[in-house]
């Protein structure tokens, strides 16, 4: 249980970090990436809760979409930075968050199959 609460401050810190850094760097004309990558974030907390509340396959289902959301995080979040819309040390600072998050999930992910 306490591996929930650490997934859920991680996807929270990566909110408030991608709030703070990366959404006000990007320019009118790239709106629909900053759409794209806030939707896949909530999108992440939501399946994290719904992860929480279920059991068993289902359980694996939303953990997999996780996996999803982050690998989307991910690419959105390098298509930002080959774009040099962000310098470098916001894009290593979030891939750091992100990677955490990678970690935990699947972390929770082997030992819900075991």
């Amino acid at each position: 249980m306490n591996d929930k609460f650490i997934l859920m401050n991680k996807e929270k810190a990566l909110l408030l970090y991608m709030e703070k850094y990366i959404f006000p760097a990007l320019p009118k004309n790239e709106t629909s990436i900053k759409i794209k990558l806030n939707d896949e974030v909530y999108k992440m907390i939501e399946n994290t809760i719904r992860a929480n509340v279920n059991k068993g396959n289902i359980r694996n289902k939303y953990i997999n979409e996780i996996k999803v959301n982050i690998m989307m995080i991910d690419f959105l979040i390098g298509n930002i930075y080959s774009k040099e819309l962000i310098i470098k040390k916001r894009y290593l600072s979030t891939l750091r968050i992100i990677t955490d998050i990678k970690n935990i999930t699947y972390s929770l992910g082997n030992n819900n199959e075991s």
